[in-house]
């Protein structure tokens, strides 16, 4: 879990064991890192979150990046990767891989599609239209791809491969198994056991 007072992690047994500690003295719940007193409420705890955001702390930035792709919203938590990257975040790059690797790209959807749901949404029953042809009312290329009107752009391999390679010279241990993947699937087994033992020993 991240501390919202100064971005530190800390793991759930060294939260609970501080937490006795504290019990045990009679003392106030307060960060084990800054000991700044713990927000008693979650709009405090979001307000301290807020403010290493604005404070540009790039784990508070990867962190809202986070927060924005779970909730969909897969070009502000680009942006946010981006810039927490920018600023030394050795997950972010890790998390920009992975966006490059599923194809994840900077864009939103085109309305095309909200308007699809409406209208199929009112003639339920009475026919659907086709993709095609609300394509043509809506002046579309048909030669446009289904992925771009999605928001999902093509696969990046090379911008993918040197995220990873950023996250694993920080020692990053997934990033460094993801490229010993990339290596054997292109037939480099011998890098490849190379990046696995790197991997076993951090």
């Amino acid at each position: 879990m991240m501390m919202g007072c100064c971005s530190k992690m800390i793991c759930n047994g060294c939260d609970y064991a501080n937490k006795m500690r504290e019990f045990a003295e009679n003392l106030r719940h307060k960060c084990p890192f800054c000991r700044d007193p713990i927000p008693n409420s979650e709009a405090k705890a979001e307000a301290k979150f807020i403010q290493r955001v604005e404070a540009n702390d790039p784990v508070a930035i990867r962190e809202m990046g986070v927060r924005q792709y779970n909730d969909g919203d897969h070009e502000s938590a680009f942006e946010y990767f981006t810039k927490a990257a920018g600023l030394g975040d050795v997950d972010a790059h890790f998390c920009l891989s992975s966006m490059y690797e599923k194809g994840i790209r900077v864009g939103k959807p085109h309305p095309l599609f909200a308007r699809q749901h409406d209208v199929w949404g009112s003639m339920f029953g009475e026919g659907m239209p086709t993709l095609t042809s609300l394509m043509n009312e809506e002046g579309i290329d048909g030669s446009t791809k289904l992925t771009t009107l999605l928001g999902i752009g093509e696969k990046d391999e090379k911008k993918e491969m040197y995220h990873l390679e950023k996250a694993a010279i920080c020692g990053h241990i997934e990033a460094r198994y993801n490229l010993a993947i990339c290596e054997k699937m292109h037939d480099r087994i011998y890098r490849a056991v190379k990046h696995w033992i790197i991997a076993a020993n951090l």
